[in-house]
């Protein structure tokens, strides 16, 4: 059984069971049903009456999670690397908004979890909680995950979002002070993209053929 908490109404949610639809195998967590497959994790949204991507572990630095927000509440990835939690090696992400990168970019260390508007950790889910992968930008009530248990252990809890990397396999990303700025992956402003380069701009990555 998996649990996650938040933080102001203890709420519960556990795996409860399997269920079938259209021919597809989810898993039960809560009033939702979930499936993996490969590194994404799926969810079936009543409402369309279909599956949406409820997170992409393959995502790396310079790409947008949920392209289909409005721009400035998109969640462009700007940092990649690993945590140890109680002995697991976990892959981490971490995201900025649209508009944090707009109007806070020169202020912004990609590399600190307490500024990123979310945080994916493989195998545990959003620090908002499971399903509310989004973030901060949310105005109103929010949820916290407070503590992830399988078999009644405990294996993560809120605070190891912030825990320090043990790989760093991540990237900067130009903090875009104008949407059509052009960066290098290390973050610097560029004016002559040179041929064949890798590129970041509008926080999608492109190389000059």
């Amino acid at each position: 059984n998996r649990s996650v908490t938040d933080i102001n109404n203890n709420i519960t949610f556990e795996a409860s069971g399997d269920s079938v639809l259209n021919g597809v195998h989810y898993t039960v967590i809560g009033n939702e049903l979930l499936r993996e497959e490969g590194a994404k994790v799926y969810v079936y949204d009543n409402f369309y009456q279909g599956e949406k991507v409820l997170y992409d572990f393959s995502l790396s630095v310079g790409d947008v999670a949920y392209s289909d927000l409005e721009e400035e509440i998109r969640l462009h990835v700007v940092c990649v690397d690993t945590i140890e939690v109680n002995g697991i090696s976990r892959k981490r992400i971490g995201f900025f908004t649209g508009n944090q990168l707009e109007y806070y970019g020169d202020k912004l260390d990609h590399t600190d979890p307490r500024q990123w508007a979310n945080c994916w950790v493989e195998g545990i889910g959003g620090m908002y909680g499971l399903t509310d992968t989004y973030g901060w930008y949310i105005i109103g009530s929010t949820t916290r995950m407070q503590r992830c248990y399988v078999n009644d252990k405990c294996i993560f809890t809120y605070d190891d979002f912030f825990t320090k990397p043990v790989s760093g396999i991540s990237n900067p990303i130009g903090l875009p002070s104008g949407k059509d700025d052009i960066y290098n992956l290390q973050g610097c402003r560029v004016t002559s993209p040179q041929k064949n380069g890798l590129y970041i701009k509008n926080g999608k990555k492109y190389i000059v053929h």
